[in-house]
């Protein structure tokens, strides 16, 4: 793009000549990139020039990124794909496929929302009988490691199933999937459903824009004056913790500034 190596603001003529450039490589390619994929291409063309997409809200990437997205899927390959995937699975829906009444709609950015079909060789009574077996191995000490991975893995379609069942309750889904609520297997589910490990993906994020969140912070009246004094002290540290101390402090005063109760979030432990 001339404006990039101009580093001057492109048209909006040429952006949208841009996206189409980009998606029509990924057609080609017969590729389905992840929104992680869409963010990482943004960042790389706007390192290029940041002054060409920088905007008030900050460098642009995420706009850039979710236009290159929007593009993706109006193409007219991936529209009249989609359409065709849906009118066969209406054509050729059985009982081993989950139910199409009252289920919710595929939601932007995950890859697997709901499965369609049973895992391999697995159907309802299998399924429900790996559920069983991890709720009885949940009770011991004595666990199979081993064995509870690939039964969490393969039961993420009935996992799945409960949590978008209409109206969603928590509290069944928490008392039918009890491992799903250790960190292990909390972060291995949300992997299967968006393509990428979650909290690798919010650090290295918190990492990248950590300073501009702090910038805010400090600057802004809704964060307390008892989260203000974690900020201020985290900057007192040496050079080799300052870093992690922004972030503990970034994480904890969150929830101060969206006005969410902090014990929701934050345990408080008393250091003897």
């Amino acid at each position: 793009m001339a404006a990039i190596k101009e580093k001057r603001r492109p048209s909006p003529k040429d952006r949208l000549l841009t996206q189409k450039v980009i998606v029509d490589e990924f057609i080609h390619c017969r590729e389905k990139p992840s929104r992680f994929v869409f963010r990482s291409i943004a960042n790389t063309i706007i390192a290029m020039s940041p002054l060409s997409f920088e905007n008030d809200c900050g460098t642009g990437s995420e706009g850039f990124a979710r236009s290159l997205e929007t593009t993706y899927y109006n193409h007219h390959t991936i529209r009249q794909a989609m359409a065709e995937k849906r009118k066969h699975r209406d054509l050729n829906s059985t009982a081993d496929k989950v139910p199409r009444k009252n289920q919710v709609k595929d939601s932007y950015g995950c890859s697997q929302w709901q499965p369609v079909e049973f895992p391999e060789g697995e159907n309802q009574d299998s399924l429900e009988e790996k559920r069983k077996w991890l709720d009885l191995k949940f009770q011991k000490r004595d666990r199979d490691t081993s064995k509870v991975n690939d039964y969490m893995e393969c039961t993420y379609f009935s996992q799945r199933c409960d949590i978008n069942k209409q109206p969603a309750a928590l509290e069944v889904v928490k008392q039918k999937w009890l491992f799903l609520f250790e960190p292990r297997y909390l972060f291995d589910h949300f992997k299967s459903l968006i393509g990428h490990q979650t909290n690798t993906v919010f650090m290295n994020n918190l990492a990248s824009k950590g300073d501009s969140i702090m910038r805010f912070m400090t600057e802004t009246k809704k964060v307390s004056e008892k989260w203000q004094q974690l900020l201020r002290a985290a900057e007192e540290h040496s050079p080799a913790q300052r870093v992690s101390q922004r972030q503990c402090a970034t994480i904890c005063i969150l929830p101060g500034y969206f006005q969410e109760k902090e014990e929701l979030f934050l345990q408080e432990v008393k250091v003897l």
